[in-house]
């Protein structure tokens, strides 16, 4: 599992700090929308590894809930992109 955390949070974090670059703070909904994208971005990832790796194919809410924990562990997180646009 932490291998699979590991390769999830690889593919996610760039297109997290590039969502959270351009802004200075966020809605629900954007927040919904932002781990809905991550959650595809991480899901197609996982499906491509998975023909070459050992991966079981995961459903989304599997996939969504590798993603939260990386939030939950703070590993991810939405300032990010926003300290590093301030300096």
């Amino acid at each position: 599992m932490k291998a699979l955390l590991r390769r999830i949070l690889d593919v996610c974090e760039m297109p997290l700090i590039q969502k959270c670059a351009t802004a200075t703070s966020f809605t629900e909904q954007e927040v919904t929308n932002i781990i809905d994208d991550l959650t595809l971005i991480a899901k197609s990832h996982i499906t491509s590894l998975s023909s070459r790796y050992r991966y079981a194919p995961r459903d989304s809410h599997a996939v969504r809930g590798a993603v939260l924990t990386l939030f939950d562990d703070c590993f991810l997180a939405f300032d990010e992109g926003m300290n590093d646009a301030r300096q």
